[in-house]
């Protein structure tokens, strides 16, 4: 198995919504043409963040979509200065639980030590046991902090 990483763009628009919606609907989320303007403004401007579409290769050579991962970048005094924190990571099921997911973060940390960020984030789902216990055995750690949001109108 040989994962690989292609920097969206453009081109790939049309999978990479596809890939979007898949994962809205697994997290039951709203999708709506916010989302796909969030997805081009990424695409538009790198001082955002980046997307990269995932790709499984099988014995056979055959690339596969397998998924995709926004990483977005932040600004925090505590941290000092622009971090970055995994947006969303979405695998289709068959590449689920083939080790893919720890490739993902290699390559993310690789890509933020790079970039001279210090620190990476991520959110996870409270329902979302599996992902939770993967994060922590990648050395996340749960912070003594709540995240709280509120829509501006």
């Amino acid at each position: 198995m040989a994962i690989t990483f292609k920097l969206a763009e453009f081109i790939d628009i049309d999978p990479l919504i596809e890939l979007v919606q898949e994962f809205y609907r697994f997290e039951h989320m709203h999708f709506d043409r916010g989302v796909i303007d969030a997805v081009l403004g990424l695409l538009s401007d790198e001082t955002f963040g980046r997307i990269w579409l995932i790709y499984d290769e099988d014995s056979e050579t055959q690339k596969h979509l397998a998924g995709y991962v926004a990483l977005i970048f932040t600004y925090s005094l505590e941290t000092h200065g622009r971090n970055a924190m995994v947006d969303e990571l979405f695998l289709r099921s068959p590449h689920r639980g083939k080790g893919i997911g720890k490739e993902v973060f290699r390559f993310l940390e690789d890509f933020c030590q790079s970039m001279n960020m210090p620190v990476m984030h991520l959110l996870v789902d409270h329902r979302n046991a599996i992902a939770h216990r993967f994060y922590i055995k990648k050395g996340f750690k749960q912070q003594d902090r709540y995240i709280l949001s509120k829509w501006l109108e």
